[in-house]
């Protein structure tokens, strides 16, 4: 129900502060929530519920500052909405490329950053990445690490 797109708002509102951790954390990720309930979702003394928060492509920009400010290391990058500013703190500020490449979304001027990040891992993820542009491919087929070139083959 917590999760459902269709709930009523007032469920909604009344699951937020359901005592359940995880009845809470499925409502954060709601995409149907209206902003006063992730603006008390943010407060959760939960960290899953306010990485939850993190993850919801309707959290406003303001509320992804203020979880960053506190709390850096929640899971921000399985947001598919995550604004380039917020992707560019956490891979210059926190060094969380390896989170960040996972995000299926990713602008590609973060792809070409996280393209020159020293860990393989990371390289790969870009390289496997569905919007990596061609250039960036090419780029990445020279990398000195098989594991990078072999997610290049696999994406072209």
């Amino acid at each position: 129900v917590a999760m459902n797109s269709s709930t009523p708002l007032e469920t909604l509102k009344e699951l937020a502060n359901f005592e359940n951790v995880k009845v809470r954390m499925a409502v954060a990720k709601n995409r149907s929530i209206p902003i006063d309930v992730l603006r008390a979702l943010v407060q959760d003394e939960d960290e899953s519920v306010r990485s939850a928060v993190a993850q919801n492509p309707k959290t406003p920009l303001r509320m992804l500052r203020e979880l960053l400010d506190n709390e850096p290391y929640l899971d921000f990058a399985s947001n598919p909405s995550l604004p380039a500013e917020i992707l560019l703190i956490l891979i210059q500020k926190y060094n969380l490329g390896w989170n960040i490449s996972n995000n299926p979304s990713l602008p590609v001027e973060i792809l070409n950053i996280l393209s020159r990040n020293e860990e393989p891992y990371v390289r790969g993820k870009v390289a496997s990445n569905a919007l990596v542009p061609l250039e960036l491919l090419q780029l990445l087929a020279k990398d000195l690490d098989d594991s990078v070139r072999g997610s290049v083959a696999r994406n072209l």
